[in-house]
């Protein structure tokens, strides 16, 4: 497998900055934050925990223009099962409305509505299910998703693979779930996806302090702009 270089765009930068700052006075944990990997943990109302990963991903055919982030978010009662990855977490089906938002946008419309899971719970059903669900019943669930509840049984099961796929290609038809302040559906999209394995840049940090300088650069040239224009309307008059 060739190695693509993914490099943020400005909007993911900013992003970025947006993301960093809630994770700051949200209280959650940033296990991985670089050019192409972002993975968060953090404890909701419930006192449930939940774990984002986004990764990007790409056709090895045609790799810049296919490249794009795909998100995973999973969940569980206890973050020691977060962290070991035991039988006890499960996935979790929930996306932003609007995947054509910078990543780290996205990412913080999904962190708001698990942070205040019990009010989100209210809204989507599917959220409702796992805030209820044992722990002792999470060791046979896989996924949580909108229409249904996929056990390690059911996947096991022959007749299984047939109705699974069914069920892709009706949710591919229908819109995601929206989370946070977007707008909100009861439906949702069931994706597969080959994770890659990430490759870490460490230079995340310096692009992000020249994307401030510029941006402070820029503030300043409108500052100076104004108060040119203050001064030729003084003299004008």
């Amino acid at each position: 497998m060739r190695q693509f270089s993914y490099k943020m765009n400005k909007p993911e930068l900013r992003s970025v900055e947006l993301l960093k700052s809630v994770s700051e006075s949200a209280g959650v944990e940033i296990i991985q934050l670089s050019q192409n990997e972002i993975h968060l943990r953090f404890k909701g109302e419930s006192k449930r925990w939940y774990e984002i990963e986004s990764q990007v991903i790409f056709d090895e055919e045609y790799l810049e223009e296919t490249a794009e982030w795909i998100t995973n978010t999973k969940a569980a009662r206890w973050k020691s099962d977060l962290i070991n990855d035991t039988e006890f977490s499960v996935q979790l089906c929930v996306h932003p409305h609007d995947k054509n938002l910078p990543i780290g946008d996205q990412i913080v419309s999904i962190v708001f509505a698990l942070i205040n899971d019990i009010q989100t719970a209210m809204e989507i059903p599917m959220l409702a299910k796992f805030l209820i669900c044992p722990r002792t019943m999470l060791e046979n669930i896989v996924i949580f998703q909108e229409m249904m509840v996929v056990t390690k049984d059911m996947i096991d099961d022959g007749d299984w693979q047939g109705e699974f796929h069914n069920l892709q290609v009706m949710y591919e038809q229908q819109e995601d779930i929206v989370m946070g302040a977007m707008e909100e559906d009861d439906v949702h999209e069931l994706y597969e996806h080959e994770w890659i394995e990430g490759f870490d840049f460490s230079n995340l940090e310096e692009e992000l302090a020249e994307l401030r300088i510029e941006e402070k650069e820029k503030r300043d040239q409108e500052i100076v702009r104004h108060w040119e224009r203050m001064n030729d309307n003084l003299h004008d008059n």
